[in-house]
């Protein structure tokens, strides 16, 4: 009788893990199969305005797990359906290593991502974001719990050099935040047009920055808000939105929404002193000698048919009026 009880206690100790353990899994299914066998997931994008994570909808092809994830990837590396929000992911990032590791015993499935060294190019708070936006959406399938991070094959490390570790829902907010620094001041100078002479003229502003956004965003912030002097014209539509920008080898890559072109009334004066307005204002800066502008994402060979922007453009002085 005893053995029978034992063997009976053991058995209803099995059924008891294993109601736990289903239990479990189903309760942690984010993603789902769809009636036509696609799978839908949340991807987790940037709303620049608010500084905040905001999710869309997709849906995925049903395949072997390396590949979902593949396909996770492509789609953090595009630009978002909702114009208002941008991709935190860096075109320059490169993915060297995938690997899902299965750890039963703890019911933890753990996605082991090594990315190269450009991983570490990216500010603390524009890898703040991503980091974030990439759990988020990398847990959102049924068979992640986990991300682990490496760098050229070194474990990402935070801030006091300690090891991240595994990366999950419940240690990775949402609504990232970076402490603040000390505010600092900075004189820039942008340029818009004079409605007198049809030329480029400056204005210098002091502004408040933050040393974790690049000062070429600010300066572009500044150009889209428009002039302080009644004779000055804006230049850029106000309605256009900073999708990136960042400089590398003095070149500085400069991405705007639509509107910047759909919203612009037009003419070729007015379009000749909106491309140098931007081009003349981030040279300025020491560190910039030529801007490439960008349109979604895409070079354009023109600016509304009448000014090349295919390549990079060289600071024109001819433009600037006497002042």
């Amino acid at each position: 009788m005893l053995k029978n009880s034992k063997k009976a206690i053991k058995i209803m100790g099995v059924f008891v893990l294993v109601f736990i353990i289903i239990y479990l899994a189903a309760s942690r299914v984010i993603s789902s199969i769809n009636d036509d066998g696609s799978l839908s997931v949340d991807i987790y994008f940037l709303n620049p305005t608010t500084s905040k994570l905001e999710l869309e909808s997709y849906k995925l092809k049903d395949g072997e797990r390396r590949d979902i994830v593949g396909q996770v990837f492509s789609i953090l590396q595009q630009a978002p359906k909702n114009k208002n929000l941008v991709k935190t992911m860096n075109d320059s990032i490169t993915i060297l290593e995938i690997k899902i590791a299965e750890k039963i015993m703890d019911n933890n499935s753990v996605l082991e991502l090594e990315f190269s060294e450009s991983y570490r190019d990216m500010s603390a708070i524009d890898e703040l974001f991503f980091r974030s936006s990439l759990v988020w959406s990398m847990t959102g399938l049924d068979f992640i719990d986990s991300v682990h991070i490496y760098v050229n094959g070194q474990e990402l490390l935070d801030s006091t050099g300690e090891p991240m570790g595994l990366l999950n829902r419940s240690n990775v907010l949402i609504d990232p935040q970076i402490a603040p620094k000390k505010a600092e001041t900075q004189e820039v100078v942008v340029y818009f047009s004079d409605q007198r002479t049809s030329m480029l003229t400056s204005e210098k502003r002091v502004i408040t920055v933050d040393p974790n956004q690049p000062l070429e965003w600010y300066i572009l912030k500044e150009l889209i808000a428009g002039p302080q002097e009644s004779n000055n014209l804006q230049l850029i539509p106000s309605e256009t939105k900073i999708q990136s920008v960042k400089t590398e080898e003095n070149v500085c890559y400069v991405n705007l929404s639509n509107e910047f072109v759909s919203r612009h009334p037009g003419g070729a004066v007015m379009e000749n002193l909106t491309v140098y307005g931007i081009v003349n204002s981030l040279t300025e800066l020491s560190g910039v000698r030529k801007v490439q502008l960008l349109v979604e994402g895409k070079k354009l060979d023109t600016y509304k048919g009448t000014v090349s922007i295919s390549d990079p453009l060289e600071r024109d002085e001819s433009l600037i009026g006497e002042e």
